[in-house]
């Protein structure tokens, strides 16, 4: 009978304790900060003879001349040089972004820019060959003037696959925030210029 008295027992209290809904409390306050961690140890320093790819790169590109369609392409086999196969392909893997300067005012393609007698609208593709990168300008423009352009400069801004995952909450599409957020300044741009 004490056995059937405490399994009866022990029913109810399971369905009851399953049958007790109520409005959910406030949550609590934080608990105190724990203390300080101990500083990570440093990391081994890179091969002397490689580049190194761990903050993103900047390639600058001046002295540009379209043809009469507006197009134009530009190469470059040294810009990978030192650069072990493991950073060509963090940099294959990842992100591009492209600004032509005119008026003096950078525009991010694909997108229009404007002259002083048109905007035209600019799209472009990149790849990567061996050890040459290289890019393949075109207008989207339907019928632009046809006449030659200089443009005032290019800027590529190359950033590798492992680095492109920090940059989420910035708009890629604006040159001065871009190179801000990678730590990118003057002194650290590559320089390329367009053979003649």
């Amino acid at each position: 009978m004490l056995k059937k008295l405490m399994m009866m027992a022990f029913v109810g209290l399971v369905l009851v304790s399953m049958g007790c809904d109520g409005d959910k409390g406030d949550v609590g306050p934080a608990g105190p900060a724990g203390p300080k961690g101990d500083p990570g140890v440093n990391g081994k320093d890179g091969a002397s003879d490689t580049v190194g790819v761990g903050g993103s790169v900047l390639v600058f590109m001046d002295t540009i001349s379209t043809d009469a369609n507006g197009r134009f392409t530009l190469s470059d086999t040294t810009f990978f040089k030192g650069m072990s196969k493991e950073e060509v392909a963090s940099i294959e893997k990842g992100s591009v972004q492209v600004f032509i300067k005119s008026r003096g005012v950078y525009f991010p393609l694909p997108g229009p820019v404007l002259f002083a007698d048109e905007v035209i609208d600019y799209i472009y593709y990149y790849g990567v060959d061996g050890l040459e990168l290289f890019f393949e300008f075109f207008t989207a423009t339907p019928a632009p003037k046809n006449k030659k352009r200089k443009l005032e400069e290019l800027r590529v801004v190359i950033i590798p696959a492992l680095n492109a995952g920090r940059l989420a909450n910035i708009n890629l599409k604006d040159y001065e925030q871009t190179v801000k957020a990678l730590g990118i300044t003057e002194a650290n741009i590559k320089k390329i210029y367009q053979k003649k």
